[in-house]
């Protein structure tokens, strides 16, 4: 079992009681997600210290308020014990004092680093106190938390809690704990969601969801069940699900879904809709996130009845699943996927089904010959384009990278076009003079690659002269 620090502040205010002097006012303070009510004391840290029973105190102080409130001494300015004291007689004499800079110019460059160096240098679970921090020293707390969560390791359980202790106005003296570590969370959270919104990497963001879901799952089993089931963890094992089908180039999952269930997309999907009126409601700070993710992906939810990839409406998620890779900078699959999308215009049936039981090797062999015999210099492009990608280099006269990304944008471009006149074709202008020819000239060069490559030009230049004689 690890241990436990509390890390907190000490400032310098003046006693309620008597302005000559410095001191916190005593306070009774009450946890009610923690079920408990303290007893009276000047100091949180020491309450927070038995009822986590800590190993260690770590106290950020400046030198002065170290000297007047932190230290065990004789201080005829201090009302009350010191911190020191307070906590020897709790029985906690493991104090140590970390001097802080009082937060001027370049010092807070200083301070973060101490408050760092608590929160990071250290195998202990830490609980961070900002009750007494003044100034900037909550503000740069939050930040160095948030710099902690961001330097975790995957996978590595939270060693950090943070609370807040609030004295409410009135003489009686009394107080609430508020417990602020959930917002941590939201910070995993919104930096998952960032990494997976740039990469497309969702295991972080995934596994912070289910996280949060079974806390709320089991608050509302707890609870009266005023709200439908939050369903978080569902929403999150339907993001991490997304997040392997895609760096695993897991098509059919991705696209037309396995087994008789929906798509990963789809499914990602409807969950980010069945949950939205929840989060609104209870976790604000999501939903805009969400958003972004709904806009990465939307157009990959096939509709549920859509058997196949050959259609426009799968040709058109294809050439959307190849842009998102590309917006990735995930290459060697924006290439892969471009190629089998291609291919995949030419096969038939479940040819076109990554996945189902037709989609064999010779059904794509089929297809793919079609497709070379069909358009042989486009097919010789990509062929040459997605190889030069999966062989690392190491093939003779390899392009460069910019050159590979430039061209891989180009057949992306070229897909979203043919997906885009299959899904709506555009409406025919009142004819013109020239505009036969002008047919004939783009039927030409769409099959320009069919022809002998030193003949393209010729060719180009004779429809050329033939639009020109028919405006004369």
């Amino acid at each position: 079992m690890s241990k436990k620090r509390l890390t907190c502040f000490l400032g310098l205010p003046r006693s309620p009681s008597d302005r000559t002097k410095y001191g916190y006012a005593p306070t009774r303070y009450s946890w009610i997600q923690e079920g408990r009510d303290f007893e009276e004391t000047q100091f949180l840290a020491v309450r927070l210290a038995e009822h986590f029973a800590v190993d260690s105190i770590h106290l950020l102080a400046t030198e002065e308020a170290w000297a007047l409130l932190g230290r065990a001494s004789d201080q005829a300015e201090r009302d009350g014990p010191s911190l020191q004291e307070a906590l020897t007689s709790a029985g906690f004499h493991d104090l140590v004092h970390h001097e802080i800079p009082k937060g001027q110019g370049e010092d807070t460059w200083v301070l973060f680093e101490q408050i760092r160096r608590c929160l990071m240098d250290t195998e202990d679970e830490v609980i961070l106190d900002v009750t007494f921090g003044f100034r900037v020293q909550p503000f740069l707390a939050a930040a160095c938390a948030c710099f902690v969560m961001a330097c975790q390791r995957p996978g590595e359980p939270r060693r950090l809690r943070v609370v807040y202790g609030v004295q409410e106005p009135g003489p009686e003296g009394r107080g609430s704990i508020w417990e602020l570590t959930p917002f941590l969370d939201v910070v995993t959270w919104a930096l998952g969601a960032q990494l997976f919104l740039r990469t497309g990497r969702a295991d972080i963001i995934g596994e912070a969801t289910e996280k949060v879901g079974r806390t709320l799952d089991k608050r509302w089993s707890e609870g009266d069940h005023e709200d439908p089931r939050p369903n978080l963890t569902e929403l999150g094992k339907s993001l991490t699900h997304f997040g392997r089908d895609l760096a695993t180039l897991r098509t059919g999952a991705l696209l037309l879904g396995r087994n008789g269930q929906v798509s990963s997309a789809k499914r990602l999907l409807g969950n980010i809709e069945a949950t939205r009126d929840y989060l609104s409601r209870h976790l604000p700070a999501l939903p805009p996130i969400l958003e972004r993710v709904v806009g990465r992906i939307r157009g990959l939810d096939l509709e549920a009845a859509e058997p196949w990839l050959g259609a426009a409406a799968g040709r058109w998620a294809l050439a959307r699943l190849a842009r998102l890779y590309q917006d990735f900078e995930r290459h060697p699959e924006a290439a892969t996927i471009v190629q089998e999308a291609l291919v995949t215009g030419y096969a038939t049936g479940e040819g076109a089904a990554p996945g189902r039981p037709g989609c064999t090797w010779e059904a794509r062999d089929a297809a793919k010959r079609h497709f070379r015999a069909a358009e042989s210099n486009l097919y010789r492009d990509i062929a040459g384009l997605r190889n030069d990608i999966d062989h690392g280099g190491f093939r003779d006269s390899p392009a460069q990278a910019e050159k590979l990304i430039k061209k891989l944008g180009t057949w992306i471009d070229v897909l979203e076009e043919r997906a885009r006149q299959e899904t709506s074709p555009p409406p025919r202008p009142p004819a013109r003079p020239g505009d036969r020819l002008r047919e004939i000239a783009v039927q030409l060069m769409a099959h320009a690659d069919e022809l002998d490559r030193a003949a393209e030009s010729e060719v180009s230049a004779v429809v050329g002269s033939a639009v020109q004689e028919s405006r004369r």
